[in-house]
């Protein structure tokens, strides 16, 4: 049909919309008519976890629970043999002397607490794991629980946050920035953390000590996240340790 097809016809005859059209057809047909309902789905900004992500929540917070303060353990031991044993007592980081590490293996670890870096809640935890004697370092590394995305270990609390803030990957990293006057600073964990970093309201300089591995991963997500602030117009500055240094 010239112009369109039948219930463009209805419409134009009978002068009405297109639902008018589509009720004067089924009428006519002789078939029911409901109303059709239309939902519209919204995008939501924030995450609903599931049950898994739940569960190592409530996992990783027991092991924290279960954590004692860091000083006179084995982690005031590593950290004042690594120089950087802070002035001021770190509430997030603590001591736990039988920390889950792998199936069937417990060590004593340095915890620390992950928390939203949007609300401060707690919602993970890192874990360093530890000689026996506190000397350095076990084989084992590091191992994050819990729903790491969105979160960061914050050595100076909230509330010190003015103008401006200092990220580094690891916490060790942090720490000899905070010996060296650089305050506040967060830990976000690892290269994705700290490249996904979000830009925060009210801070205006951003200073990323980047990781110089031998990838070159911690120095490229430095420079990601750098771009990313300087888009928004803030200030954004990269520090890049001698290559390998920690």
């Amino acid at each position: 049909m010239k112009g369109g097809d039948a219930l463009w016809f209805v419409q134009r005859c009978r002068a009405g919309t297109v639902r008018d059209a589509m009720d004067f057809g089924l009428s006519w047909l002789g078939e029911d008519h409901k109303p059709i309902e239309i939902t519209h789905s919204k995008r939501l900004n924030t995450h609903l976890p599931n049950k898994d992500e739940a569960d190592r929540k409530e996992n990783a917070l027991r092991l924290w629970r279960e954590s004692q303060s860091a000083r006179g353990t084995l982690v005031e031991i590593y950290l004042r043999r690594r120089c950087v044993w802070p002035r001021d007592p770190v509430a997030d980081i603590r001591f736990h002397p039988s920390c889950p590490m792998g199936k069937g293996l417990r060590l004593p670890v340095m915890i620390a607490l992950m928390r939203n870096i949007l609300t401060g809640e707690p919602q993970a935890i890192h874990r360093t794991a530890l000689l026996a004697d506190g000397s350095w370092k076990h084989a084992v590394g590091k191992k994050m629980l819990g729903p790491k995305s969105g979160a960061a270990i914050m050595l100076s609390p909230p509330e010190d946050v003015g103008t401006g803030l200092s990220i580094s990957e690891g916490i060790e990293n942090a720490l000899t920035a905070m010996c060296g006057g650089w305050r506040p600073a967060w830990v976000a964990g690892d290269a994705g953390g700290v490249e996904v970093f979000p830009v925060l309201d009210g801070v205006e300089h951003l200073t990323i000590f980047a990781d110089a591995d031998d990838t070159g991963r911690g120095i490229a997500a430095a420079r990601t996240c750098a771009r990313r602030w300087q888009e928004v117009g803030r200030i954004a500055t990269v520090k890049i340790p001698p290559l390998g240094k920690d």
